[in-house]
């Protein structure tokens, strides 16, 4: 009430201005020119913030994504906009809905602090250090500096979504015809088939340039999905290493006949080299690439990947242990 001069009230009063609910707290302002705004808790059933047309929403703290998404129709409409103010530590979904696609849609912002940002404005950095020290590292990420606690088991925490000298990220170039090209190709069932394409230069980095997901399609089609942008991204000759999931060659038998994937894509024109499938040396090498060292060059990593390639960025993001 302080904050609001009564005047702006509907009715020029708080009595005819406002709405209290049944457990005698305010849940609506109504202002002289139309406007109004609720005060609603996530609590409350998701259907309570379904119907209304919005032109503003603010969270504090992480919602349900029921509560987002009921919220999010209601802001359609009428083109509204949304602030969450939060400390990541729970509601996962905010990591890949809200929180990654700032670094990939510029109707998505993301501002970070921590809380030594808020000392002279009723904190004292004495009282942040009290409280700092009753966590242990995973908390402090979190609760000091903002980080999903939900990724503290993050498998590649090298990783930096940002442009380089800053992280991993160029903007994509012409990659020269010496430099050696390499696919690897993950197969699923029920998931994706995903596809990666890299590329090293003469001083033994790696670029990942270019990727696919390809959903519910056969070996046939996947086949043809990766040569069609192949022939969109190399010149005709260019020689590529394909590289394919260990398990994909070994033999299955279907309908009591031998099947195995990597034979399938080499009949479809997909010639490929069984990968390593050694999870735990896997792991140390890409973080190995990842890890800023210095050298002749400077302070640099040894993997760089093209901004173009947003489904892998997601993943390195919010790949975790289990």
């Amino acid at each position: 009430k302080e904050l609001i001069p009564v005047e702006m009230l509907k009715g020029g009063s708080w009595e005819k201005g406002s709405k209290i609910g049944q457990q005698g707290s305010l849940v609506q302002v109504n202002f002289a020119n139309g406007s109004w705004f609720d005060l609603m808790s996530t609590e409350q059933d998701s259907m309570k913030f379904e119907g209304a047309d919005l032109d503003y929403a603010v969270f504090d703290e992480p919602p349900p994504r029921d509560h987002w998404i009921a919220t999010m129709r209601g802001l359609v409409d009428r083109g509204g906009y949304a602030w969450f103010a939060l400390t990541p530590l729970t509601e996962p979904w905010l990591k890949t809905e809200i929180y990654d696609l700032a670094t990939q849609n510029d109707d998505y912002y993301v501002a970070e602090g921590s809380t030594y940002d808020n000392v002279g404005f009723g904190l004292t950095k004495e009282r942040v250090e009290f409280f700092r020290a009753s966590l242990n590292a995973d908390e402090i990420e979190a609760r000091i500096y903002g980080k999903f606690l939900m990724l503290q088991g993050m498998v590649y925490k090298e990783y930096r979504d940002q442009y380089f000298p800053n992280g991993h990220l160029v903007k994509p170039f012409e990659i020269p015809a010496n430099w050696p090209r390499f696919v690897g190709i993950d197969p699923h069932d029920r998931t994706p088939t995903h596809v990666l394409w890299m590329t090293v230069d003469e001083n033994n980095d790696v670029y990942v340039y270019d990727e696919l997901a390809i959903g519910e399609k056969t070996i046939k089609e996947i086949s043809q999905a990766i040569k069609d942008q192949e022939f969109k991204q190399e010149e005709p000759g260019t020689r590529i290493l394909r590289i394919i999931d260990p398990s994909a060659v070994r033999i299955s038998n279907v309908a009591e006949q031998g099947f195995n994937i990597g034979e399938e894509f080499k009949r479809n024109g997909i010639y490929c080299y069984p990968g390593n499938n050694d999870i735990v040396a896997g792991h140390k090498r890409v973080r190995d690439y990842l890890r800023f060292e210095d050298g002749l060059r400077g302070k640099r990593p040894r993997v760089f990947i093209f901004d173009n390639c947003r489904g892998f960025r997601r993943a390195l993001l919010n790949y975790i242990y289990d």
